[in-house]
């Protein structure tokens, strides 16, 4: 039988980080629409919301009921594991092949459990995947998930085992510019190349944290240099795989909550349980977390600001409404800076903030009581770290997101404040904005590379897109509820998951003459849908099934 596993340690208060990258702004063919006056942001004047360029109707097909794959029970070992993890050819829509991995008796690991969820990309080719092999009663109903990690080529070669089966989020994990799986398997880190041979292996152990260039890394309380094979210990690093650690830009120093710092040129280090003046609260558990925390570099690498995600700190221990801090820290000194202090803000009781990508920005909101509750303030704060110059942003806004650039953020204006109703705005990083939906959106859906959004509204028959840098748009209604929009790696095409079930292709969301195709007939609870890094194919989850749908071409 699977052996059982340690639980870690995890919180109660569950929140989500949004990740993503940066690239230059693809062009698309379409007539544009006039761009939009900025006005300035304290007191932004009424403007008319941006019009469509054309509206499309998708009509829904009929579902179609998919016969279901043969079953095993749960295997006793992961030979019998690889054994059922078969590609097969399945009905699809012409002109769309669609092929799935045999059924998966206790399936993958949930959408949303831990940040990969049930798979990930590896290439184009290769995908990483989290079958569960046990699950562990938790509590409220919840369960632990144990996963075995398995690799899967789309060529239908043999899929092989990496790393242990385990409970934690930390599991095997990607290296693209080695091209490399590295797993930690019994003291050891491995690195494997896609057909699973060992090129290279260190000390080291769970949990792997990978440097943005993903050529170094932190294995446990080891630091690794996968290319020249530098191996340095960090003694005093608790890795608890909760608390992602800040690295600099030329990753040879690195600062963790909370709190850890080591350079790794001079082989200083140091460690502290806290700093004086704040402390941390807010701590707890629940099954499938991953972050607790991140911490990010700023200020040309001067100074550190942590994210926190599953507790806050606090000025003291009293439990009464107190001032919450923002701490600017700077490692080599030892010390911090209170942002929110340092910016003077009428001594506000609590402020959270959201940290532009590029860590070069934060939007700011703070609360005060009145009446007894809690009352958000009447402005947002947009910051620029470098020089603490403060951007005030009126009208109780309320924050949607950051594009994958920083240079722009969509936000909701509030009724109760100068406009009758409740509207969306696009705030450049420069402080100016201009209105982009009345009535307000419920979500901003950003591209990973190009300053292109969809706007989601409440009923979820609506989608507008919209480009900020040229201010164009166009604005799709829908019979079914749309539940996800992906956008292309590259270009300004989306796949599109309707309620019913089904996933749409629309190749240029800007292109008038173009509407949304289905790609896939109606499948059963659809979620995880991802392109592969070359937009050629997507693949998603069914039920107990993973499926990959070949769109190159199209």
């Amino acid at each position: 039988m699977w052996p059982r596993w340690s639980i870690y340690s995890i919180f109660l208060l569950a929140v989500s980080l949004s990740t993503a990258c940066t690239g230059k702004v693809e062009s698309v063919t379409a007539t544009p629409t006039p761009p939009h006056t900025a006005t300035a942001i304290a007191t932004p004047a009424p403007t008319k919301p941006v019009e469509p360029t054309t509206t499309s109707v998708i009509t829904a097909r009929s579902t179609v009921t998919y016969t279901p794959m043969p079953t095993e029970p749960l295997p006793p070992s992961s030979e019998t594991l690889l054994k059922s993890l078969v590609w097969q050819e399945v009905e699809g829509i012409s002109g769309y092949p669609l092929k799935a991995l045999r059924s998966w008796e206790t399936g993958y690991r949930s959408a949303g459990y831990c940040l990969p969820g049930p798979y990930r990309w590896l290439g184009d080719e290769h995908l990483l995947l989290f079958p569960i092999v046990e699950n562990i009663p938790f509590q409220d109903g919840t369960f632990i998930e144990v996963t075995q990690p398995v690799v899967a080529a789309l060529s239908g070669a043999a899929p092989w085992i990496v790393g242990e089966p385990h409970d934690a989020c930390q599991l095997p994990v990607w290296s693209p510019a080695a091209q490399a799986v590295i797993e930690a398997v019994e003291g050891e880190v491995r690195l494997r190349d896609l057909e699973g041979g060992i090129t290279a292996s260190f000390p080291g152990r769970l949990p792997l944290e990978l440097a943005p260039s993903s050529l170094r890394l932190v294995a446990g309380d080891t630091w690794i240099d996968i290319e020249s094979g530098e191996v340095l210990p960090l003694p005093g690093l608790r890795a608890d795989g909760h608390s992602k650690i800040g690295w600099t830009e030329d990753e040879q120093r690195i600062f963790g909550c909370c709190f850890y710092y080591a350079d790794i040129r001079s082989g200083e280090r140091w460690e502290l349980e806290e700093f004086p003046g704040f402390f941390i609260g807010g701590r707890g558990s629940w099954a499938g977390e991953e972050l607790w925390s991140a911490s990010r570099w700023i200020r040309n690498d001067t100074r550190v600001i942590i994210e926190l995600f599953a507790f806050w700190f606090f000025r003291d221990q009293s439990g009464s409404p107190m001032a919450s801090p923002i701490p600017l820290f700077d490692p080599i000194e030892r010390s911090y800076m209170d942002l929110i202090s340092e910016l003077d803000l009428g001594a506000p009781l609590n402020c959270g903030f959201q940290l532009a990508p590029q860590a070069d920005r934060l939007w700011l909101q703070c609360s005060e009581q009145s009446g007894g509750q809690m009352q958000p303030y009447e402005e947002a704060y947009l910051v620029t770290l470098a020089s603490l110059d403060v951007v005030p942003v009126s009208g109780q806004p309320e924050f949607l997101g950051w594009s994958p650039d920083g240079r722009y953020l969509v936000y909701n204006r509030n009724p109760g404040s100068e406009d009758r109703s409740k509207a969306s705005w696009l705030l450049r990083s420069d402080g100016e904005s201009r209105r982009l939906a009345d009535p307000a959106a419920a979500d901003v859906i950003w591209h990973p590379s190009s300053p292109l959004g969809a706007l989601s509204f409440a009923q979820g028959n609506r989608l507008q897109f919209f480009n900020a840098a040229s201010g164009q748009a166009r604005q799709l209604d829908f019979e079914q509820p749309i539940l996800e929009v992906v956008w292309k790696p590259k270009g300004a095409g989306v796949i599109l998951h309707s309620e019913e079930g089904s996933l749409w292709w629309l190749e240029d969301v800007f292109d008038a003459s173009r509407a949304p195709e289905p790609v896939t007939l109606p499948l059963p609870r659809i979620h995880s849908v991802r392109w592969s890094p070359d937009g050629a194919k997507a693949a998603f989850v069914s039920e107990n099934l993973l499926y990959v749908v070949t769109i190159a071409g199209k």
